[in-house]
């Protein structure tokens, strides 16, 4: 089955979105499609597809760059075409919600999938960008045509929302797109250490002057108020006199786009942890390159993770997959639509958004109860395995985008293996350890 993925984003561009193209791309080669992404070209080096031919030949996604992106199209000559799509990443522009119309003249039609990394699409427009859109809306016979998605709910074969939320969104501007569509949840998005007899956490807590007993909570994700970090800063200093020996690990930057909306975000949460007396006990890791071994390294140095969102967690949160890929028991926070699929004392401890007090709370119990610990860490492997692992991901994507029931995944036996997670021990009340730089030497981004 020959895949093309079109994605304007691809490492190394900041932004959640990049190594999901090219993960997805990876292992959808290694279940054994032909898979070509079509991506934005940047003059910086990009890393090699591992197993698919990157096309990074788009100069935008402007109206001028639909006749590049036609040709690109039809010399992959694709059995199915899967558009990654959230509005910014195509600088909220229209001319990419009419792939679908776009893919009806390619000399072989191919199937058109699309995936919702989120709900925003593109923006109403005037001037040349307006007139340019009516036309498309014309040509591809307006009735139906959402001013933000064009033709993507109405025209595409299937679609895949990384969230029950999202979905219901979605299906109120297109009838019967449920019986079209698919929840596939986000996957881990960085490369996953291996950690069977525990040497990457022992030597990453050495390193970073850890004591044995130490409890480390981490918080794992993008920095910016969206994410609730505040939440997790506040609820340390509350739990930090009931569990002396608490340490705090903050592993995340900020993406450029909320960099420059919000500038002064991380500096105004170091500003918090010295007032809150935390700042010995904390240690800010800044960004972490998805393709590399550190943010892994950390996580199995942690004991638990607080992942504090403002709106509740939700199946697209990319983090949580990452963090139960390691098995770390999760705090996190209660949506109003919360999913089936979290449950409360069995794969995550629940706290509403912005309550620091419940969460210090959280905190408090699972330092001292290794039960509580340790039935979290088994749900949040349970989860991990059976719906958002690359596995499990990689198996429902290509359900979807497979044209017939003969095409097959590849033995489980030559697939890429899943990594073991690393033994936590029982932490208990204990001595403090050396003192730990309040800072790194690789500051937020």
């Amino acid at each position: 089955m020959r895949v093309t993925v079109v994605c304007s984003m691809y490492p190394p561009a900041l932004a959640p979105e990049a190594p999901h193209a090219a993960l997805l791309c990876k292992h959808l080669a290694a279940a054994g499609a032909q898979v070509t992404l079509i991506t934005t070209h940047m003059d910086a080096p990009r890393p090699r597809g591992e197993g698919f031919g990157v096309r990074d030949v788009m100069p935008h996604w402007g109206w001028r760059a639909a006749p590049r992106l036609f040709r690109e199209l039809n010399r992959s000559n694709p059995d199915v075409v899967l558009l990654i799509f959230l509005g910014w990443i195509y600088d909220r522009h229209p001319m990419v919600t009419f792939l679908p119309t776009l893919c009806r003249g390619l000399k072989k039609r191919p199937r058109v999938i699309v995936q919702f990394e989120n709900t925003g699409g593109a923006e109403q427009t005037t001037g040349s960008r307006w007139l340019c859109r009516k036309l498309a809306a014309l040509l591809a016979r307006g009735r139906g045509i959402e001013y933000r998605y064009g033709t993507l709910l109405r025209d595409s074969d299937h679609v895949i929302a990384l969230c029950e939320p999202h979905l219901r969104f979605l299906s109120k501007f297109t009838h019967g797109l449920n019986d079209r569509s698919t929840i596939i949840p986000a996957p881990p998005l960085l490369r996953i250490v291996a950690d069977p007899r525990g040497d990457v956490r022992r030597r990453t807590r050495a390193r970073l002057g850890y004591a044995p007993n130490d409890f480390v909570v981490a918080y794992f994700g993008y920095v910016y108020p969206e994410k609730g970090v505040e939440t997790v800063i506040e609820a340390a200093g509350k739990a930090l006199p009931k569990v002396p020996n608490l340490r705090l690990l903050m592993i995340g930057g900020s993406p450029a786009n909320i960099a420059e909306r919000n500038p002064t975000y991380p500096a105004r949460l170091r500003a918090r942890v010295r007032e809150l007396g935390l700042a010995e006990q904390t240690f800010w890791v800044g960004h972490c390159e998805p393709d590399a071994e550190d943010a892994s390294n950390y996580l199995h140095a942690a004991d638990a993770c607080v992942l504090p969102f403002a709106h509740g967690i939700r199946l697209n949160n990319s983090s949580y997959a990452v963090v139960t890929s390691h098995g770390l028991p999760v705090v996190t926070t209660r949506a109003e639509d919360l999913e089936a699929e979290f449950r409360d004392r069995e794969n995550v401890m629940l706290f509403h958004p912005g309550d620091a007090d419940t969460a210090a709370d959280c905190l408090v119990q699972l330092a001292t109860e290794p039960a509580l610990r340790n039935a979290l860490r088994t749900g949040a492997l349970a989860f991990s395995r059976g719906r958002s692992s690359w596995d499990a991901v990689t198996r429902q994507t290509l359900e979807v985008l497979r044209p017939s029931p003969e095409i097959q995944l590849i033995p489980a036996a030559q697939r890429l293996p899943r990594p073991a997670v690393s033994p936590m021990p029982p932490i208990w009340n204990a001595p403090r350890r050396a003192k730990v730089a309040a800072t790194s030497s690789s500051p937020l981004v």
